[in-house]
């Protein structure tokens, strides 16, 4: 699929097809895409591998991030913060996820993870505690 990128005479325009992509986008992710539809956690795979990590972001918003951001691994950033932002509480996200559990592991900061959390970058410390506790219950079995 190619994509044709068009100049656009006015805001109202612009503001018009800015509009029709995120109701493409909200249909698709409420569709029971994977992006909205999350009982298990995201594996490593999802984590470390971007071409899995980009299977979470609807396809509507990979064409419009194609379009604006070059970096694929910005492109995966991007996706997984707007898929966050807009349903913080069904959707947990493998990049935002690794951020988490990385900055927990590392600098073990519950302020730093609960901030990168708060500007839309990473997963909550409760999310991060949940998940911990769910590994240890894992582990225990």
């Amino acid at each position: 699929m190619q994509t044709v990128i068009h100049c656009f005479c006015s805001i109202k325009e612009t503001l018009c097809c800015l509009n029709v992509l995120v109701d493409l986008w909200t249909r698709e992710c409420y569709s029971g895409s994977k992006c909205c539809v999350n009982e298990l956690y995201p594996t490593n795979e999802d984590v470390a591998d971007i071409s899995r990590g980009m299977e979470w972001i609807p396809h509507h918003l990979q064409t419009f991030l194609k379009i604006i951001v070059q970096s694929e691994v910005k492109r995966n950033s991007i996706g997984h913060s707007t898929i966050q932002s807009a349903q913080p509480r069904s959707a947990i996200t493998p990049t935002l996820f690794g951020i988490g559990i990385e900055m927990d592991h590392v600098f073990g900061s519950r302020w730093l993870v609960n901030e990168l959390s708060r500007i839309g970058f990473s997963i909550t410390h409760d999310e991060v505690n949940r998940y911990k506790f769910v590994l240890k219950a894992l582990i225990a079995c």
